[in-house]
């Protein structure tokens, strides 16, 4: 260490730029380029390069760029990023080419808009023959000729440049109060450097958006660095494996040691760590196709032909009089579709030779057409119908597209052994609903490879330490359409080991969505961003659970559950309630949310719920969305997302076992009203029955406490107190923690409310813990023992109140309600109430 300055000595006024504005453009930027797939390789970005060195930069020296701002074409600009994200290198090119280092400034919105203006009339003035814009790649041509004045690899660094936008996507990255958190953690990373010039430093995301942001201001870059580190310091993106041992690994290992010995702090940060690598390319899109199958369809039927291929021994000693198509309702509602009266002498019925009509059939209600043929005795007496029937959907499944007219023949078989031949002509003229079930699977264990991309697809995983297997429980379930035929094939992973569910959306056999579970490692929580409506949060106080929904464009969206409305049954005629699933989904196409309201649904035991133009009934497993739907593989993801939350996020009894139903409680003579979820399909298949890593399985194993992140590589545990402070612990040396109470309210300030109730004290195995501060009292931990006998911790609540019950025998402490008395443990008698409207003050501890 070679410096006794502290970080607080850098100001924040030092930089003349406002880098947290510049790093919201420069996130506007990199959107701008992930839109554009032909910029991260092949011959756009060398034609770029080529632009960027030969028309570029010669206009910025010739035009003065520090007072006149201009803002180049999306693929020059994306190069010039790239360029300065290698300080050095750029200086020194810079300076070679131009005798000095060139501007620039990050723009967004109508100022690049502006800026590309005026940069397209200094340009054509210089370039009257050369296009501004690069709209025609496929006849652009780099002369032969051209040899390169850049020392720098550009088309290198463009392709290690290509995933850093995924890492700052989410919507916190554009958020004030966590860029200032940021740009805070950037003064220290700059000091620590200073403290240790010759260390390789890493840095977390949130950190390295604004340091990104900074070189982005090449000029302002230089001076503010060689006046606080006495150089120009440098930028190496170079350095990308991630494997165990590697120098990343052993330098990130060691940024943390000495960031803590500074600050005293963790180094580690939510919502800042590493994402894995996109999806985009490495999945697949449905096809129209697909969707056209499984729709249901209203189609015109034209009978060309009806033959009498065969007849029976029976049926050659009679007459055939008719034949009549038609179809019958389960209701018994028969219409007829055609009456045809006596055949040919050859027993044909044809259009030359009678009035065939052609008529409508709509698959919704009319899968199989009855045929019937009239027969009588040789003298015209005992008429008798014999019976076949032709299935609607085989013919139906022939037609690929719309207004095309299929001809095809068919076998009919009848009762007396005959067989009847048709001919036909079908079009589908509409299409109405797409119906899709489940056809369950069963789970199975397997061993599975966190490493192995093959068996998990585009998922982040952590890495379980050398020698221990990835021990999973593997279900595949089929989603069939109308006719039977599997359309989609949905497999449901838990891994216990890595604390981690995956599901995967197959389309025939084509791996099209995958879904992970994702933490505080990749969402922050509430209390780092200024507005949390417009960002995707995590709290982990309510252990909410969140799911990444990812296509082959992307990061489709991102499901958030948690229980809510739980309440334990009180004297005085107040009943209990079991709670529900509270979800709600954030589209990362149009950054907006949908609440999938299942609180009805759940009241009614009915659990359904509505996406878009996609009704799903969990119970039945069935899928309905209209024809045009283009998201139906994401939406499956979807219901099975809502599924595995309720898995992971439903309360039990702590001797709970999975596969068990929850027991029926007593209150006295009273039940407490359970939830009935056995017969909901969706929940049966996302993995209710068997060990995942839910919230039950989490609090019985590491503690009530814990929730589980997935940081630089491995698992972890973190201390649930709904701040950025302490991240936990690893999984092995996190033993079974003590009682722990909570408050679960909170305002739109993220502040907790104060009238709402504390959370209750939880078991423990040792003696109760204190309970933390929570709502308005929360309830002290739990008595030692079994978590059932002895006294209870202290309270929680906001300004801490008397020692809480204990759960069922321990005796009431001083109770801490909203005014009059709180209440002990269950058993326990109430304490004195403190506090609120009853005692005045503060909110009293439970």
């Amino acid at each position: 260490m070679t410096s006794n300055l502290r970080y607080e000595d850098i100001a924040f006024d030092m930089f003349d730029v406002d880098l947290v504005e510049a790093a919201k453009k420069q996130v506007e930027f990199l959107h701008l380029v992930d839109k554009e797939t032909n910029l991260y390789e092949g011959e756009v970005v060398r034609q770029a390069i080529f632009r960027y060195e030969k028309f570029w930069l010669p206009l910025l020296a010739v035009n003065n760029n520090d007072h006149l701002h201009v803002a180049a074409p999306l693929d020059i600009c994306w190069i010039w990023h790239c360029h300065m994200l290698s300080p050095l290198s750029y200086a020194r090119d810079c300076n070679k080419i131009f005798g000095k280092i060139l501007s620039h400034k990050l723009m967004g919105g109508q100022e690049r808009k502006e800026g590309q203006i005026t940069a397209e009339q200094l340009w054509n003035q210089m370039y009257p023959n050369t296009p501004f814009y690069n709209k025609d790649p496929m006849t652009f041509e780099i002369p032969s000729d051209f040899v390169s004045c850049l020392t720098y690899d550009l088309e290198a660094a463009v392709s290690r440049q290509k995933v850093f936008y995924y890492q700052v996507s989410l919507p916190h990255y554009t958020d004030n109060k966590f860029l200032e958190s940021s740009l805070v953690r950037y003064k220290k990373f700059l000091h620590m450097k200073r403290c240790y010039p010759d260390s390789f430093i890493v840095p977390c995301y949130d950190i390295d958006l604004i340091w990104h942001t900074h070189q982005l201001c090449p000029l302002s870059y230089k001076t503010d660095t060689v006046k606080l580190l006495g150089e120009h310091f440098n930028h190496d993106d170079s350095v990308n494996d991630r494997t165990e041992g590697s120098k990343l690994c052993r330098s990130m290992s060691e940024t943390q040691t000495m960031w803590e010995e500074l600050f005293n702090e963790k180094f580690t940060n939510i919502a800042s760590m590493y994402r894995g690598l996109p999806p985009n390319g490495k999945l697949n899109n449905v096809s129209k196709d697909v969707v056209f199958q499984s729709s249901h369809k209203l189609a015109n039927l034209e009978i060309q032909s009806i033959d009498v291929v065969r007849e029976s021994a029976n049926s050659m000693k009679k007459k055939i009089c008719g034949v009549k198509l038609c179809t019958e309702f389960t209701s018994g509602i028969r219409i007829d579709l055609l009456k045809l009266k006596k055949p040919t002498k050859e027993n044909r019925w044809t259009k030359e030779t009678h009035n065939i009509s052609v008529f409508d059939i709509d698959s919704r209600f009319c899968d199989i057409i009855t045929v019937k043929v009239k027969q009588s005795g040789k003298i015209g007496i005992f008429k008798e119908n014999v019976k076949g029937c032709m299935e609607m959907n085989p013919l139906l499944a022939k037609c690929m597209t719309m207004d095309e007219k299929i001809y095809e023949d068919t076998i009919v078989n009848l009762s007396d052994g005959s067989l009847l031949e048709i001919k036909y002509g079908i079009t589908v003229t509409s299409l109405s609903t797409c119906v899709l079930t489940l056809h369950m699977g069963n789970f199975e264990s397997c061993v599975m490879p966190e490493y192995i991309e093959q068996l998990w697809g585009p998922v982040t995983l952590p890495r379980l330490p050398e020698g221990t297997d990835n021990v999973c429980s593997v279900a595949s379930h089929k989603i069939v359409n109308m006719t039977g035929a599997v359309t989609f094939t949905c497999r449901i992973i838990h891994s216990i080991p890595l604390l981690m569910s995956a599901i995967h959306v197959f389309c025939k056999d084509k791996l099209s969505v995958v879904c992970q579970l994702i933490g505080s490692d990749q969402l922050p929580v509430y209390s780092q961003v200024s507005d949390y409506k417009k960002c995707v949060t995590l709290d982990p106080v309510k252990f909410e659970r969140s799911i990444l929904i990812k296509n082959n464009d992307g990061d489709w969206g991102i499901a958030l559950g948690q229980w809510s409305g739980f309440r334990r049954g009180r004297s005085g005629g107040i009943s209990g309630d079991p709670g529900h699933l509270k979800v709600k989904l954030y589209k990362m196409a149009n950054k907006s949310w949908i609440d999938l309201d299942l609180r009805n649904s759940y009241s009614l035991g009915s659990y359904k719920f509505t996406i878009d133009d996609t009704e799903v009934d969990l119970v039945n497993g069935t899928i309905m969305t209209k024809p045009d739907s283009k998201t139906i593989a994401e939406h499956i993801a979807v219901s099975f997302s809502v599924s595995l939350l309720h898995v992971l996020c439903q309360p039990h009894q702590n001797d709970w076992e999975p596969g068990q139903e929850n027991k029926v409680v007593l209150r006295g003579r009273r039940r407490i009203q359970t939830l009935n979820v056995g017969k909901v399909a969706m929940f049966t298949a996302a993995g209710m029955a068997i060990a995942t890593p839910s919230n039950h399985h989490i609090r019985k194993k590491y503690g009530r406490r814990y929730y589980p992140c997935y940081m630089g590589g491995a698992t972890v545990l973190y201390l649930g107190d709904n701040s950025e402070s302490d991240w936990g612990i690893d999984l092995d040396g996190c033993g079974n923690g003590c009682g722990y109470g909570f408050g679960s309210d909170c305002n739109a300030d993220g502040d907790v409310n104060g009238d709402a109730d504390g959370g209750d004290g939880v078991r423990g195995n040792g003696n109760g813990g204190d309970g933390d501060g929570g709502g308005c009292g929360g309830c002290g931990g739990c008595g030692g023992g079994d978590g059932f006998d002895g006294g209870g911790g202290d309270g929680g609540g906001w300004d801490f109140g008397g020692d809480g019950g204990g759960w069922d025998s321990g005796g009431g402490g001083d109770g801490g309600g909203w005014g009059g008395g709180g209440w002990g443990g269950d058993s326990g008698g109430g304490g004195d109430g403190g506090g609120g409207d009853g005692g005045g003050g503060g909110c009293g501890g439970g």
